[in-house]
């Protein structure tokens, strides 16, 4: 795991740094993945960056870190609807599903249904405004291994 994270930092190339991303998926699938802070750090790192081949493996990644990662981050991919490579799931999608597991929740319709496997514009807009109205009251909860809104 040391040799993974140091080669899945910035100073590395990208090719590098996702399959080392990939390598450390890998041995957090054996594992059932882990709250460790390097890893987490290294994925929080990661998700900075703006190419889609190393944001897709950090995505797939983020399944297993049961750790915080930053929000207005993955907030901010939401927006970004470049395909991931394979059927028809966007970059947007698999953050998503990392927010919602970040935040300890689903979404659900008006119709009672979940959203499901694929963001909308409309999604996204929800979820950056109820971040907007409670990211001062949320706190990271390590049992539960999600963010939640302490009461005000």
């Amino acid at each position: 795991m040391p040799v993974l994270l140091g080669l899945a930092g910035e100073q590395h190339p990208v090719g590098v740094r996702a399959e080392a991303v990939d390598g450390i998926k890998s041995l957090l699938v054996m594992t059932d993945g882990t709250t460790r802070p390097d890893v987490a750090d290294a994925m929080a790192k990661a998700l900075e960056s703006r190419d889609r081949w190393l944001l897709a493996r950090v995505l797939q990644a983020l399944f297993y870190v049961h750790a915080p990662m930053p929000l207005a981050r993955l907030l901010e991919l939401l927006g970004d609807e470049r395909p991931l490579g394979w059927d028809d799931y966007r970059v947007c999608d698999n953050t998503l599903w990392i927010l919602m597991r970040q935040l300890g929740m689903n979404l659900e319709r008006a119709d009672g249904t979940l959203v499901g496997e694929h963001c909308s514009r409309e999604i996204a807009a929800f979820l950056r405004g109820w971040y907007s109205t409670n990211s001062a009251d949320l706190r990271w909860d390590a049992e539960a291994k999600c963010y939640r809104a302490s009461p005000r």
